[in-house]
């Protein structure tokens, strides 16, 4: 038996840069992401196309690669601040692009940009790994504006407020209660 609950997608209005957010949620932009350049390594076309919806309400210079291989060969010292880079793509995976652009920024005596890992793995030990390997934070797919904004803030502010810590399992995203009802009811007897 399946059961199938219908689920409001929320709008993102060009006007609320933050839709998508909780209810009751002021997240604003802050001032600080604005003109920040920003390299996005996303396989997924339609990734692609939310992201850079959601990173230009940011006010933010976006590049975008299709593979880790190309977020490597865009990469040129000092020409980002963030590293947006999806964990798990073809040719070149995100751990993989970070570790390569990390030793041509060494070579080039350079700082690494902030680096933001971009994942549907989101349990507590995979995330610890993508901390290990040196991104700032992690952000959560299906994404949403004002975890973006608030992971974009954290990382560049430190990790200071990222989106993420991923020693505190509390913190994982749940599924909603509707979504779970249709999970326990697959799963049963």
């Amino acid at each position: 038996m399946t059961v199938l609950l219908p689920m409001p997608i929320a709008a993102m209005s060009n006007d609320n840069p933050t839709a998508g957010a909780p209810a009751g949620s002021t997240t604003e932009i802050p001032e600080r992401l604005r003109g920040l350049r920003v390299l996005v390594a996303e396989d997924n076309r339609t990734n692609r196309l939310i992201l850079e919806k959601m990173l230009r309400k940011l006010d933010v210079e976006v590049s975008f690669a299709e593979d880790g291989q190309q977020a490597c060969d865009l990469w040129q010292p000092d020409s980002f601040d963030v590293l947006l880079l999806d964990i798990s793509m073809p040719i070149k995976d995100g751990m993989e692009a970070l570790s390569e652009i990390r030793a041509r920024a060494h070579r080039a005596g350079v700082a690494l940009p902030v680096s933001i890992a971009a994942t549907a793995n989101v349990m507590a030990d995979q995330m610890e790994s993508y901390m290990a390997h040196g991104f700032q934070t992690v952000i959560g797919k299906p994404f949403r504006q004002a975890d973006l904004a608030k992971a974009l803030d954290g990382a560049i502010n430190g990790g200071e407020g990222s989106m993420v810590d991923p020693m505190d399992s509390s913190q994982l995203v749940k599924p909603s209660r509707h979504r779970q009802a249709a999970v326990n009811d697959r799963s049963g007897p």
